[in-house]
């Protein structure tokens, strides 16, 4: 599962910024359409779901990233949505989540 998350976030790192014809934090959609990709293949996999709420998030997109953030929860443990680490964005509504 480690190497599997390893190879994962590495590939996503290498795509390219840009995606023409994408209105929506077009330097994030390739990634976001990558971990989509790979979630129709693997939707249970945690890893996939936490990446896809942190680029969610680095977008502004609250709702789609607290929902993928769900997802995470459903299907693995260990996984923190750090504040300082791409989720500044969403950060209240994570606060608002956390006293819940």
């Amino acid at each position: 599962m480690r190497s599997t998350a390893v190879l994962v976030f590495a590939t996503l790192l290498t795509l390219p910024s840009t995606y023409a014809g994408a209105e929506e934090c077009p330097g994030l959609r390739p990634r976001l359409d990558a971990i989509g990709a790979a979630l129709e293949r693997r939707p249970e996999d945690a890893t996939l779901h936490f990446y896809k709420a942190l680029f969610l998030a680095r977008c502004g997109l609250t709702a789609e990233a607290v929902e993928a953030l769900a997802a995470v929860e459903r299907h693995g443990d260990g996984f923190l949505p750090v504040v300082d680490f791409g989720f500044e964005p969403i950060a209240p509504e994570l606060m608002s989540h956390a006293a819940d």
